[in-house]
């Protein structure tokens, strides 16, 4: 196997990015200065050690600065830490993004990496995998840390799951390695499920296209379905809605749709992988009476569902949006629903959409996301 080498970032034409929940403390790799550096890593200690006095913080913000100076001496993008409590036990993990040169071939890098990893790693689970920027191959493995004590020099082995994430850059030698290191027993699949929502929001553009604001290169995409978990999330939505509209008419089923997309605003940026999902579905033969009422029927359930909502009216058309203020427990990232319904022409189209995570969410490192 060639081992990959720490290259110089990707040519400027391709800008990447990729979003973190904000409850991932992110180390300051960028820091203008070993000051600034110091002051965020002491922050994070105080952040993350409430109940710690200024002694245990001291030493825990000194342990990640020597991880800080080591991780960029080895070619890091971006460094965060995650402790989430899981059935009473406080559990961590570990984000790492690292850029790496390779001698794949252009035409099936994705292939080649799996045959390498395998060849390399024999033991561990290696197996392709279909993200929304593109196929790119994960090694799931077991490997203990070695960490040397700061006292008497001897190395001392953290037990440790590791999940890597290889993803080819396209146009380019490059490649880019996600990894999740968990250093509990508990969490795995909670730990595991977070790093995979990250790795699906993965994307880039070229200089060309995010100059283009307003201008997307590409049309938003449907070709991937939405997770299980959000298709009954949205479908469950819809039903309500159906209820308190209170139409009685048969969904026709080639109106019915669920899709993951690109959102408009995301489009304008140059992106092009999904970024929200959407169930939209249509009520057709209506009369602009029967109409008025399914909407205002929809609006006073949103209303007392603490849902904020806007009803607009013109002469072509009746359009009801509506936001969901709280963030669904069903997910890690993405921050709540919105829906709209639109009357015109004997037919009332309702859109279920789950909110773009690059809206409030941390992105790192990118200019677009």
């Amino acid at each position: 196997m060639t081992v990959p080498i720490p290259s110089t970032p990707v040519p400027a034409e391709l800008r990447i990015g990729w979003i973190m929940p904000p409850f991932v403390h992110e180390l300051p790799l960028d820091a203008a200065s070993d000051e600034e550096a110091a002051q965020e890593l002491y922050e994070l200690a105080c952040d993350v050690l409430p109940n710690s006095g200024q002694d245990a913080r001291l030493v825990f913000a000194q342990l990640l600065g020597a991880q800080v100076v080591e991780l960029k001496s080895d070619g890091a993008l971006y460094a965060g830490l995650c402790f989430l409590e899981i059935e009473g036990a406080i559990t961590a993990s570990t984000i790492l993004v690292t850029q790496f040169e390779h001698d794949l071939s252009e035409a099936d890098p994705d292939e080649r990496l799996r045959d390498t990893l395998e060849e390399a790693y024999p033991q561990d689970e290696v197996f392709p995998v279909t993200l929304p920027c593109g196929a790119a191959v994960t090694r799931v493995a077991v490997a203990p840390l070695h960490v040397q004590d700061a006292d008497d020099g001897t190395t001392v082995n953290l037990p440790r799951n590791v999940i890597q994430t290889y993803v080819p850059l396209p146009g380019t030698a490059e490649l880019l390695l996600f990894e999740l290191s968990l250093f509990t027993p508990e969490g795995w699949d909670t730990h595991s499920e977070l790093f995979a929502e990250v790795l699906r929001t993965i994307d880039w553009a070229t200089d060309a296209e995010i100059a283009q604001h307003g201008h997307p290169q590409q049309p938003a995409h449907e070709a991937l379905l939405p997770e299980p978990e959000t298709q009954e999330l949205l479908r469950r939505q819809s039903s309500q809605l159906l209820d308190v509209m209170a139409v009685r008419r048969t969904l026709d089923e080639r109106y019915d749709q669920l899709a993951s997309l690109t959102c408009d605003d995301c489009s304008a940026r140059g992106l092009h992988s999904s970024c929200v999902a959407r169930h939209r579905w249509c009520i057709q033969g209506l009369n602009e009476v029967s109409a008025r009422n399914a909407l205002t029927g929809a609006a006073t359930y949103l209303s007392d569902m603490g849902w904020t909502h806007l009803w607009q009216e013109t002469e072509e058309a009746m359009t009801l949006t509506a936001e969901q203020v709280a963030a669904p427990e069903t997910s890690l990232v993405t921050p709540g629903i919105r829906m709209s319904a639109v009357f015109r022409d004997g037919t009332c189209t309702v859109a279920v959409t789950t909110k773009c995570p690059r809206e409030t969410a941390t992105s790192a490192p990118t200019p677009f996301g």
